[in-house]
């Protein structure tokens, strides 16, 4: 069996479908994101492949196919997970997509893999302006975080989870539009298959429980990585990784210090979405959005003014009780955590992250 360019990306000019590949765009632990183009209609598109990296090698014959006997059924678990959410995102973007989370087309399987093809979004990632030196106000960073939380909500009610927001998954168009892009990074259980969990994310915008495998995984997850965006984009600089913070204590909240441009509740806000143990945070991205203290309406996102951080991959996750002080686990540990992806997109299911809040499962029906 031959592995000619095994774990190598496809090169540009192969053709899937009626797509031709042009270039990488992306590269995580997860998957590949391609450019490509209409072979029937100039059109552009980005392309997004399930390529688990650290339990995926490509063939000659561009076929994906699991390491060794030990990975089949993590990997065959992640594709499916990955099909799954696809095919979540996909009806988010019908009968009417939102303007700022990328739109899904269509899905398809080939060489043992499955691709997702979605908008080709053209602008600069939030990640470049800040490696330029960009300052932010207030107003501007809610012209970002405002529509790309509704629209992440959206996806919410439908049982999916981005786990992933960092900088570089946020595009500004020409426009001004922000758009949150590159889904797809489904979060698989192994221990359903085998005693190994394997999960893809990263620091510093991942939460306490991407890390440790008895905290269950919900909205507050992205609402931890949204934070930390926003942290960075008042600050200048990336916070500490949530397990140094951890065993180095939490440092001076935000709302602490002072930081012209921003009201206290802006930044307390911040702070409340980088709480670390989950059951503190805010549950629901309404919630969250209540605490800045705005008028929380239908966005208008006005117009505003390759550090492509590279998505780790863990495949062995800690336990909750080698890293302590964090808050007991929410559910015992035969309990199943992760999220219930829906067979219809008529409404989703997160078990809450703790009870210490007095947070409960919350139900929410799609609009």
């Amino acid at each position: 069996m031959s592995k000619a360019y095994s774990n190598k990306a496809l090169p540009a000019g192969t053709v899937l479908r009626e797509w031709r590949l042009e270039e990488v765009l992306g590269v995580g632990g997860f998957g590949i994101v391609y450019k490509g183009r209409g072979i029937y209609f100039d059109e552009l598109v980005a392309i997004k492949e399930y390529f688990p990296s650290s339990i995926s090698e490509r063939e000659a014959d561009d076929t994906v196919v699991p390491i060794d006997s030990d990975a089949e059924e993590v990997h065959a678990l992640g594709l499916k997970k990955f099909v799954e959410e696809a095919k979540l995102l996909w009806n988010l973007s019908t009968p009417s997509r939102h303007p700022n989370i990328v739109s899904v087309r269509s899905l398809f399987e080939i060489h043992g893999t499955a691709y997702m093809v979605m908008d080709f979004e053209d602008g600069i990632a939030l990640s470049r302006e800040l490696k330029k030196g960009a300052k932010f106000n207030e107003r501007s960073l809610w012209n970002i975080i405002h529509p790309i939380a509704e629209g992440l909500e959206r996806a919410h009610r439908v049982g999916v989870l981005h786990r992933d927001i960092k900088p570089p998954n946020i595009l500004i168009n020409e426009d001004g539009r922000p758009v949150l892009i590159d889904f797809g990074s489904a979060r698989f259980e192994a221990a359903e298959a085998t005693s190994t969990k394997v999960t893809f994310h990263t620091p510093p915008y991942a939460a306490i429980e991407q890390y440790v495998k008895t905290y269950p995984q919900g909205p507050w997850t992205d609402i931890y990585a949204l934070g930390v965006v926003l942290y960075e984009c008042v600050t200048g600089e990336k916070p500490p990784e949530v397990l140094e913070r951890m065993h180095a204590g939490l440092g001076k909240p935000l709302a602490a210090g002072s930081w012209p441009g921003y009201s206290k509740k802006f930044l307390q806000a911040i702070d409340a979405a980088m709480t670390i143990r989950p059951q503190e945070r805010p549950q629901s991205i309404s919630d969250w959005l209540e605490m800045f203290g705005k008028n929380v309406g239908k966005s208008k996102t006005p117009a505003m003014s390759e550090d492509e951080d590279a998505t780790r991959v863990f495949t062995h996750e800690l336990k909750s009780d080698s890293i302590m002080p964090v808050a007991p686990p929410a559910f015992a540990d035969g309990e199943s955590v992760e999220t219930q992806v829906p067979d219809h997109p008529d409404k989703a299911i997160f078990k809450g992250a703790g009870p210490a809040t007095g947070a409960k499962k919350k139900v929410t029906s799609a609009t």
